[in-house]
């Protein structure tokens, strides 16, 4: 769903400044984010790679609605692209960040000028409405898909940082004064069940029996590989998208390798050192 069936008026938001043009509007960056990302997805022949990845973490006779957990799952890692930029809606951003006139300070959210942590929060508000909503899922599977929506939360709050951190910190005493935030999303989340989750997930002992629970049959590298792609799909789309705005270009070549580079990389990986071959 696009930024604009989401956000009524989202004609009012900027994204980016420029010295020389007009500001982006914050619905075209969130839209080039996503043409960037199937982009890459594409061309990288990535869907298949995140389906045996998920299709690996549904594999457990728990999981009894598998093909519509691991869709939810798969949902969940496109819209942490999609959401990333969404708590750019945050008045003190648009007035202190981008100059943008419409809006005035608002102190009273908390958090400046910041703008992931909000992203985060409503990203996490959205599908906690849609699992509660959802009939096919028994309790154990909603579970699970809140445990997901937590953990993919991760990469919107650092897709800023150089790197994935393990550390989440969206802080729980900040729901109440952002929670406005998520009606203006058309999301339902009361404030007490997203402490309640949050307070979950921040605890320790409770998470990490979460976690025993959830991952108890899968590899470990299967969810490590998992938001690690979805971080750098984010974090790459994302530089594309606005360097597309600030530097007047269009992408088209991904780095991708001919079959001829590949032979020629193999080949002279096989003969450097001895013991390669």
């Amino acid at each position: 769903m696009p930024l604009q069936s989401r956000l009524g008026d989202h004609f009012h938001y900027f994204a980016h400044l420029h010295q020389n043009k007009e500001p982006e509007m914050l619905a075209k960056h969130t839209a080039m984010v996503a043409k960037y990302a199937l982009k890459l997805i594409n061309i990288h022949h990535l869907d298949l790679i995140v389906n045996r990845l998920i299709e690996s973490l549904i594999n457990s006779d728990a999981v009894q609605a598998k093909h519509a957990a691991g869709n939810f799952i798969k949902t969940l890692f496109w819209d942490a692209i999609l959401f990333h930029d969404y708590g750019k809606v945050n008045e003190t951003f648009q007035a202190n960040r981008m100059q943008n006139s419409v809006f005035r300070r608002n102190p009273g959210n908390c958090i400046g000028s910041k703008h992931s942590g909000l992203s985060a929060l409503i990203y996490i508000g959205d599908h906690f409405d849609r699992i509660h909503q959802e009939k096919q899922f028994n309790q154990w599977e909603k579970n699970l898909l809140g445990v997901w929506t937590l953990i993919f939360a991760n990469v919107i709050l650092k897709h800023h940082a150089p790197y994935l951190e393990h550390e989440i910190n969206i802080l729980i005493e900040l729901v109440d004064s952002l929670h406005p935030y998520l009606k203006k999303f058309q999301i339902q989340s009361e404030p007490h069940l997203l402490k309640a989750a949050l307070n979950n997930f921040q605890n320790e002992s409770h998470f990490l029996s979460l976690m025993d629970t959830v991952f108890w049959n899968i590899p470990c590298f299967v969810p490590h590989a998992l938001l690690r792609l979805c971080f750098s799909l984010l974090t790459a789309a994302d530089y594309y998208a606005t360097s597309s705005y600030t530097l007047d270009l269009q992408f088209e070549d991904f780095g991708t390798l001919t079959p001829e580079q590949k032979i020629q990389f193999q080949e002279q990986f096989r003969t450097s050192k001895y013991y390669n071959k």
